[in-house]
Formats: C-alpha cells, sequence, structure tokens
C-alpha cells in the first residue's frame, strides 16, 4: 500500500508540470495581467521578464503559458502582453533576449489564433528569426550574388552582413 501512494506521489509530481507555484513559475498564478495603468504593467512585465532568463527554461515556459492564458481573457491585455513578450525575449538588443523563452511563446500566441494576420506574420518571421545562427552554430548565409552571379566573400572572424533593399523608398 505504500508503495503504491508512494508511486501515486512521484506520478503526481512528475505530471504536475506547470502547477509549481515557487519561483518565476508562479510569478502569474497570484497576480492578474492588467494594463489600466500601462507604465506599471510594463514594469511588472520587465521584472518577471528578469526572473524568467535566470530561471530554468522550462520554469520560464511554464510562467510565459500562465502569462499568456491570463491574458487571453481580455483581447487588448493580450496584444500588449504579447508587444512585451516579443519585445523583451526576441529582439537581439534587449538584456532579456532569449530564443527558448520567444520560440515558445510565439508558439503559443501563434496557436491561440488571436492575433491579426500581420501581427501572426511578424511572429513568424521572428520565430524563424531565432531558430538561425545561434550562438556557437555555424552561421547560415543568405545567398550573395553581384550581377547575378554567385559573389565570393571572404569570411574572417566577424564579417558584418548589410543588406541594402535598393528599390525600398525609405
Amino acid at each position: 500500500m505504500r508503495k503504491v501512494a508512494l508511486a501515486l506521489a512521484a506520478a503526481a509530481a512528475i505530471f504536475s508540470g506547470c502547477r509549481d507555484l515557487s519561483g518565476v513559475r508562479g510569478y502569474w498564478s497570484s497576480r492578474t495581467p492588467d494594463i489600466s495603468n500601462y507604465s506599471a504593467a510594463e514594469d511588472e512585465f520587465a521584472e518577471f521578464a528578469e526572473l524568467a532568463v535566470k530561471a530554468p527554461v522550462k520554469d520560464a515556459n511554464c510562467a510565459v503559458d500562465m502569462l499568456l492564458k491570463k491574458a487571453a481573457e481580455d483581447e487588448v491585455t493580450y496584444y500588449v502582453y504579447t508587444d512585451f513578450i516579443s519585445r523583451a525575449f526576441s529582439l537581439i538588443a534587449s538584456p532579456c533576449h532569449s530564443c527558448d523563452i520567444f520560440v515558445h511563446a510565439a508558439d503559443n500566441i501563434l496557436s491561440k489564433g488571436i492575433l491579426s494576420p500581420y501581427s501572426c506574420e511578424e511572429y513568424r518571421t521572428a520565430r524563424e528569426f531565432c531558430l538561425h545562427n545561434r550562438l556557437g552554430e555555424k552561421t547560415l548565409l543568405p545567398e550573395v550574388t553581384r550581377d547575378g552571379a554567385p559573389a565570393d566573400i571572404p569570411l574572417v572572424q566577424r564579417t558584418l552582413f548589410l543588406v541594402v533593399d535598393q528599390d525600398c523608398s525609405t
């Protein structure tokens, strides 16, 4: 009987997934995403993002899922918090940049079908960008041509590519 109880307790611990309310996983358990005071909401999210990037990715992903679930109760709140997520985790210049967290969040956001098709396309593009050229990986370069023929570009330790669309007026 005791073995059965221990087995059930172990199974409950394994299958509880995102139910652990300690640390970053439980950040949104007692909070509600509220944009009535935008500045306060932004500050609260910044605090969350800083905790999320320091936590194990699994815990951060669970917290993002909880946030998105709560934010989805109001469409405007959802749009605001998905923007916070995008700026915090996908932008390379962000101190909270994390492709792992952003890709998970983008998958969650895209699966809900709440955002406009234009916004969804932006998330797909940012998600794909995060999946390539990660630190330590061999860089994948687009095909470079000069006058229609493949161009031979010497690569050194660090090479900066500036891509310009000369047909774009801006």
